[in-house]
């Protein structure tokens, strides 16, 4: 969480410069949502951010679901139902996915894993929000990109302006 997906995501979406459909709520399965989907008579983006949390893994929701469940995706995918224009699938996740969807490179060409912190949007993070700039190194010196994320570096960096002292001399009391 907090690693840049969605922003990534968002940004490749507006570069590509194709119509985009954003999903953003699950879809109840009495809504035939792929023949929406197959109606559309051009290239698009297909994004849904937090994908795990719209479309549940098949069988691993203890309750029964009334929402459509990632095998559909598969099927959409797979070109079982098919569709005569590009689409490109962006999902986002915070937790796996089913197995399913990544085992073939015809399903999922390209992955993009978030393990840490990019020391390039570090870097763009510090630069853009830190403003003593000499708090830098000690800030540096002090953190870890493992285990941090965009949302606790600017929390850590909005109390390192605040309080205008290192992060090092209040570290030991911070939650992090």
């Amino acid at each position: 969480k907090g690693q840049g997906k969605s922003l990534n995501a968002k940004l490749l979406c507006i570069e590509l410069k194709i119509p985009i459909i954003i999903v953003n709520k699950s879809i109840p399965k009495d809504v035939n949502f792929i023949k929406f989907f197959n109606d559309i008579k051009q290239n698009y983006c297909f994004f849904v951010d937090e994908f795990e949390k719209l479309f549940s893994e098949k069988g691993r929701s203890n309750e029964n679901t009334d929402y459509h469940e990632q095998d559909v995706f598969l099927s959409f995918m797979d070109g079982v139902l098919t569709n005569k224009h590009k689409v490109l699938f962006l999902l986002t996740t915070n937790e796996s996915v089913s197995e399913y969807f990544i085992n073939r490179p015809s399903r999922v060409k390209f992955l993009q894993e978030y393990n840490e912190l990019s020391e390039e949007i570090f870097d763009m993070i510090v630069s853009d929000k830190l403003v003593n700039k000499k708090f830098r190194e000690d800030l540096e010196d002090s953190v870890s990109l493992i285990n941090l994320n965009i949302d606790l570096l600017i929390s850590i960096i909005e109390d390192i302006n605040l309080f205008k002292r290192p992060f090092s001399k209040f570290k030991e009391n911070y939650n992090y």
